[in-house]
């Protein structure tokens, strides 16, 4: 009685192999292409989902990357990053909060390279096909946190396959919120001068400023 279920268990490991060997595989050229682009632009509509209150919010937005520093622009909100110190301007509440960046963080207004790349170490992974979308073939990965105390259950990922260009990424919550930001125009080795990614202090006259370092 005792060996039909290491069958089972055995018969699940053999059948799941190939999904986990392919997501690898996927995963593995597209972060290689993500972190070989010097610079990015990317246009992407963010859509959170409350289930709960029955509330949907969809909103655009806009970041620049150019090595390690980016800015980032959505509705009143501008952040701003040389990859060490992240200046986050709220322009409903004429604020700045300064703070330091967690290189590890793959929050988007933390590192937007991150956000897109999901480090592998950290999630269970599994290849879910494929599907065409506006003519365009993507592939979907599943991700799984292995922390169990993780506000969300599911990360899934599409990467447009010809390209290898992210498409979407959407995080599930286990309590019924859950977001997603769709890519709507992906341009690596976007020509970006380092200026723009510069913040100014002098532009925001009148802001409060609070440094949280």
């Amino acid at each position: 009685m005792k060996k039909i279920p290491l069958l089972i268990s055995a018969t699940l490991l053999y059948l799941c192999a190939p999904a986990q060997d392919k997501a690898k595989s996927i995963l593995d050229d597209f972060n290689k292409a993500m972190k070989s682009y010097p610079s990015m632009d990317i246009r992407f509509t963010l859509t959170s989902d409350d289930e709960v209150n029955n509330i949907i919010e969809t909103k655009d937005g806009r970041v620049l990357c150019k090595g390690s520093a980016f800015k980032l622009i959505m509705d009143d909100i501008e952040v701003y990053s040389d990859g060490k110190t992240k200046w986050t301007i709220m322009h409903d509440v004429n604020e700045i909060n300064i703070q330091e960046v967690d290189p590890d963080s793959n929050d988007m207004f933390d590192n937007p390279i991150n956000f897109f790349t999901v480090n592998n170490k950290d999630f269970k992974y599994s290849y879910k096909g494929s599907t065409i979308i506006g003519g365009k073939v993507m592939e979907k990965i599943e991700f799984e946190p292995k922390d169990k105390r993780a506000a969300y259950s599911v990360i899934e990922l599409r990467i447009e396959k010809n390209t290898l260009y992210p498409y979407e990424v959407s995080y599930i919550g286990k309590e019924g919120e859950s977001y997603s930001v769709k890519v709507k125009l992906f341009t690596p080795n976007a020509k970006i001068e380092d200026v723009q990614l510069d913040f100014k202090e002098q532009s925001y006259s009148g802001y409060e400023i609070i440094d949280l370092r």
